[in-house]
């Protein structure tokens, strides 16, 4: 249903909406929810993104020695503890 919904998505640029669920057996609300979706982040998403900034902010504020933070495409946050070189 996913690709269905793509396909519809870019379509509607150059064709009616109504048109293209029709000719894929779509339902029109179904698509519009499916929309809705995309703009309007989860919960628990809006709450990671609210955690990782706080990290960022303490971790600005109070900086660590030897700690990388890193995020990946996804915005989740993941730690790499920097090797320490004796000299």
């Amino acid at each position: 249903m996913q690709f269905e919904f793509e396909i519809i998505y870019e379509l509607s640029e150059h064709y009616p909406i109504q048109k293209l669920c029709s000719i894929m057996d779509i339902n029109r609300s179904s698509f519009y929810k499916w929309k809705k979706r995309l703009y309007v982040p989860n919960e628990k998403k809006v709450k990671r993104m609210e955690n990782i900034q706080l990290f960022m902010n303490y971790h600005n504020k109070y900086a660590t020695h030897g700690l990388i933070i890193s995020f990946n495409v996804i915005n989740t946050a993941f730690i790499m503890i920097k090797p320490i070189v004796l000299a």
